[in-house]
């Protein structure tokens, strides 16, 4: 109940998720991409793989405002895209 996905607009989403740390958080995220990423077919012979990019800030430490989470996850997910496809980073 304290986990929630939502979409926020055009191809960004915001997963919240109690409870983890920085470990815990970078497993997830991983999983995450890893189901993201599988092949999908659409019709024989043809098939797309699509990828992602993540932002991730974590309460308290990186703020306890919804806008101020929302802020450094989106300059993490800059972060994350700078360094490649299909990557992730935390919040400084």
């Amino acid at each position: 109940p304290e986990d929630a996905a939502a979409r926020i607009g055009g191809d960004e989403f915001v997963v919240v998720k109690a409870g983890e740390d920085d470990q815990d958080l970078t497993a997830f995220a991983a999983s995450i991409s890893e189901n993201i990423g599988e092949r999908i077919r659409l019709n024989v012979g043809s098939s797309v793989e699509v990828g992602s990019s993540m932002g991730i800030a974590l309460a308290p430490r990186h703020g306890s405002a919804a806008g101020v989470l929302l802020d450094k996850a989106d300059k993490a997910l800059y972060q994350a895209k700078a360094a490649g496809k299909n990557r992730h980073a935390i919040a400084l």
